[in-house]
């Protein structure tokens, strides 16, 4: 290709077939997938958003939580333990394969992960912070 000066942009336009579409690049390729990716995941969001705001009531909530936290994380499942008591934690919601069995099953704190992670209270704290913020707003 000749540039001609009455149309500057023809030195710009890399032919790749015979319709002479412009060739992306491998970055543009890259940019165009994790901006669809982006968009997939605010839609996600929003239909998320819709859902959890049509019901006020907690067992349908959570429900509605877990499986919204795996459809967003593309998991197989997800679970909400509640504590039931000083040494106990129950499953008040569950999404997947297992949800029935999960489904009001104790989980005793001194032998499990989630126990574990509850006594110690490290993502307790942070949660507990998001949900005072919520609040105060």
């Amino acid at each position: 290709m000749s540039c001609n000066p009455s149309w500057p942009f023809e030195a710009n336009i890399i032919a790749t077939d015979e319709y002479m579409q412009p060739r992306q690049t491998h970055s543009q390729d890259n940019r165009i997938a994790t901006l669809k990716q982006t968009i997939s995941t605010l839609q996600k969001l929003l239909s998320v958003s819709r859902r959890l705001n049509s019901t006020l009531e907690m067992r349908p909530l959570l429900q509605q939580i877990v499986e919204s936290a795996a459809e967003l994380t593309d998991a197989d499942g997800a679970s909400i333990l509640l504590m039931e008591d000083s040494d106990t934690l129950r499953f008040a919601a569950a999404s997947g394969p297992e949800s029935a069995t999960l489904q009001n099953t104790e989980v005793p704190l001194d032998r499990s992960l989630a126990g574990w992670v509850a006594k110690h209270g490290l993502v307790t704290q942070q949660i507990r912070r998001v949900v005072q913020s919520i609040v105060t707003d």
